[in-house]
Order: structure tokens, then sequence, then C-alpha cells
């Protein structure tokens, strides 16, 4: 509050405040510089409310009373910086707050033309807007938590998998550190562990642990969730949390099919005609079957099982092979074979 260190037209000293002066200031949040256009300024009054600007002083200036001010003669004296407190479009000017005492102008205040943003003055060709301020009440708010990597991870069964947890504190310069505890939530039959399960942090500060996730080597294929999430101990309403997902994989298929054939029987006499019949089994499921007499393809067939009709009419007389062979669908292949005799 001014009242605590009254402005003098000298340079001063801080010991000169008021003795608490501490608990009569504000902190501003943060700052930004306005375009030196008078839209932009006049928006950012709008918005920000008073907006710190210079200008160049000429000695017409040291005589203003009253009105709209804009350059009429004199030399330049030097820069000078002002107040921008409000703007009045009727007519088309600044309403600006000088430090010359109330005293000078009116009251201490007066009006600059729009037309000085561009004219003699430069009105305003440095402009800077204050973001809001803080006046060192704390004001809390709920953290901000991510996981790192973020997207879908593909792992298969057992495998570790270590995030990196960041965990923002997003309370205000007025409140003290915060210690957040940390939580996890993972499928059942899983385990996750932190580095850390707490973090102290700073207002507007972040910090970071690790996160290490495993999955039962049992675990079937498909998609898991995992949440974190930060709780502030200092106030439990204020917690915030994130998730991720991880892909398990089955290991890959390397069980090949069983195949059998159940007719004829291995070592059989056969006749003219011969009923050959097989079946298979995977763990997986079969994707065709193959029948081949003598070695030559004769039949295949998207199913587990196979029936055909060998007539041995031209077939020569003696031994001959009968095979089987059973795919799934990794490829694995399984084989059956038997011979007969004519």
């Amino acid at each position: 509050m001014e009242s605590c260190f009254i402005y003098t037209a000298t340079n001063n000293s801080c010991t000169n405040a008021c003795p608490n002066w501490q608990d009569n200031t504000y902190r501003i949040i943060g700052w930004h510089s306005a375009r030196t256009a008078v839209d932009d300024i006049k928006n950012a009054l709008y918005a920000y409310g008073p907006v710190v600007t210079t200008m160049y002083v000429y000695n017409d200036f040291y005589s203003y009373r009253s009105g709209v001010y804009s350059y009429t003669s004199g030399s330049y004296v030097g820069a000078h910086a002002v107040l921008a407190v409000g703007y009045d479009d009727t007519l088309q000017a600044f309403i600006v707050k000088n430090s010359w005492g109330s005293g000078w102008g009116e009251a201490g205040y007066f009006m600059i033309a729009y037309s000085e943003v561009t004219g003699t003055s430069r009105f305003a060709y440095s402009a800077l807007a204050y973001d809001g301020y803080n006046d060192g009440t704390c004001v809390q708010a709920n953290p901000t938590v991510t996981l790192s990597p973020s997207g879908a991870q593909s792992v298969t069964q057992g495998t570790p998998v270590t995030y990196t947890v960041s965990v923002a504190n997003n309370d205000n310069s007025g409140c003290p550190a915060s210690t957040f505890n940390l939580s996890a939530t993972v499928p059942s039959g899983w385990t996750g562990s932190f580095g850390s399960s707490s973090l102290t942090i700073n207002p507007g500060a972040s910090a970071s642990t690790t996160l290490l996730v495993t999955s039962p080597t049992t675990a079937a294929g498909g998609s898991y969730s995992i949440t974190v999430k930060a709780t502030d101990s200092a106030a439990s309403t204020y917690t915030a949390s994130a998730s991720v997902v991880v892909a398990i994989q089955a290991p890959p298929d390397t069980i090949a099919p069983a195949v059998s054939v159940t007719s004829p029987a291995n070592g059989s006499t056969v006749g003219r005609k011969v009923n050959i019949r097989a079946n298979a089994t995977d763990n997986v499921g079969i994707s065709k079957m193959e029948l081949y007499i003598d070695g030559v393809l004769t039949l295949v067939k998207n199913s587990s099982s196979i029936t055909w009709s060998w007539n041995t009419l031209r077939v020569t007389k003696g031994t001959h092979a009968i095979s089987v062979k059973g795919y799934d669908a990794a490829g694995n292949v399984g084989v059956s074979s038997i011979t007969v005799n004519k």
C-alpha cells in the first residue's frame, strides 16, 4: 500500500518504509509485454488492469494542467515511466497516473491522445501488463500427475515395466511445501513399487520418482490399466491421478498339433478301396490338414479331421506310405505316418 512507502521525487531507500511493509505488499504472479498499439494497450487494461508504460517527455509536458495532451513544442528531456489506468474512446485518449505528486496535472493524472502511441511522445513504446498478484494467502490446488511413457506399452508376461511418475505442486506461492503420498492401482496379481512413495514439493515446482510394474507370468493377453494417484498429505481433498495401459502379449505358440491316423491300422493289408481317416488337435487350433500317399499331396482340408476314400485298383502291390500333417495358425506342424500293404 502506498501509505507505507510514500513517493517522493528523489532517490529513496527501502529503510524509509513503514516497519511492517512486508505485511502490506503484494507479489505479482507474472508479467508480459503488451504490444505497442492502441488496441493492444486497451485490451491489456481491460484484461489485466493498470499497465506500466513509458514515454518520451518534452518541455511542453511540464506545463500540462488538464485536458488531452499531445506534443506541440519543446525539446526532448528524457524517457519517463508512468502508469496507464484507463482509456476514454470519446476523447480518444488514455488516462494515466504520473509520479510527480497530486499538485501536477489533474491531481497527479493526465490524459494523452491515442495518436501519441505513434507520435512524438512514443507513448507506451514499452508496456508491461501484470498477470495478477498474490497477497500471501495460501490457495491450494489439485496437483498434476503424469506417467511416462504415456502410450500403451506392449510387453510379454512377467516382464517389468518402469514408469517415471511426475507430480507438479500447483499451490500458489503463499503456501508452504506439500508432501504428496503416492499410490498405485494395478490389476489383480500384479505388483507395483515406487522408488519413493512420497514427494515433498514447493509451490510451483515438480518432482519425479519411478514406478516398477510387473505382471504375472500367467497373465492372459490383453490390455490392462495402471493408475497412479498423488494425495496432498496436508489436505487430502487435493488429489490427482493418471493412467496408462499395458498390453500383454502371450508368448509365441511353439506347440505342434497332435495328429493321428485312425484308419487303416498301421502295417495292415488293404483291399481295393481304403477309407483313410485322421484327426488333429492343438493347444490353440488347427488351421488345415494335408494327406500324402507315397509322398504325393492328395488332399488339403481346412479342418481338424479328414476322410478320404482311396481306390487302390491301379496301385502296385507292395508297401505304401500314408502321412497326414496338421498345421496351426503359428505355422507349427504335426505329422503322423503309417504304412500299409497291398
